[in-house]
């Protein structure tokens, strides 16, 4: 049997463990790995805006919807209004008739 062969190291250069020389391999991967997460990142925004703008769509649609049965209410309220004041005024027409003394039948 051999002994192993020890490299002589110069007062400057750092020891690194085996394990260490797969770990530079490993630091390749990060960049891709940060640029695939920022990638997602960026289609996960975009599909959030673009569904946020359907959801903002839809609600405009509905406010639209709302606002037209608003309009009528608005429309029928006014109409019975109308209504009542007529009825006020003719109501207040009888009141003037029975208020009046009946005539004597000589």
């Amino acid at each position: 049997m051999s002994e192993p062969h020890l490299r002589a190291l110069s007062d400057g250069e750092p020891t690194r463990p085996p394990a260490a020389a797969g770990a530079a391999g490993e630091r390749r991967w990060i960049p891709l790995a940060l640029a695939c997460a920022l990638a997602l990142a960026l289609l996960l925004l975009a599909w959030s805006r673009v569904e946020l703008g359907q959801r903002i769509s839809a609600l405009e649609d509905e406010v639209g919807g709302l606002e037209a049965t608003v309009e009528q209410r608005e429309r029928v309220i006014a109409a019975h209004e109308r209504r009542q004041a007529t009825v006020r005024e003719r109501v207040a027409e009888l009141q003037v008739l029975l208020d009046e003394p009946l005539p004597d039948g000589e």
